[in-house]
């Protein structure tokens, strides 16, 4: 299966208007860390991947896969 790439993690965080050190602190991964693999610079583990993804998912972000496509959404609930 697919895992979001550096693109795909910045579109998630642009898309709840978060800030690196907020998914950093709810993913348990350091700033740094994270700003090298959305810059390029740093490959993150299959594991702490699947942490930043969870987060996302856990906030309303869905990472729709097709293949090897994977397609970066906010899932807004309806207003009532």
């Amino acid at each position: 299966m697919a895992l979001p790439n550096s693109a795909q993690i910045r579109a998630a965080r642009a898309l709840l208007g978060w800030s690196q050190p907020k998914v950093s602190a709810m993913a348990g991964v350091a700033v740094n860390t994270l700003s090298r693999f959305e810059s390029g610079r740093r490959p993150l583990t299959d594991r702490t991947l699947r942490d930043i993804e969870r987060v996302f998912e856990e906030n309303g972000i869905s990472f729709a896969r097709n293949g090897r496509t994977v397609v970066v959404s906010l899932l807004q609930a309806e207003e009532e």
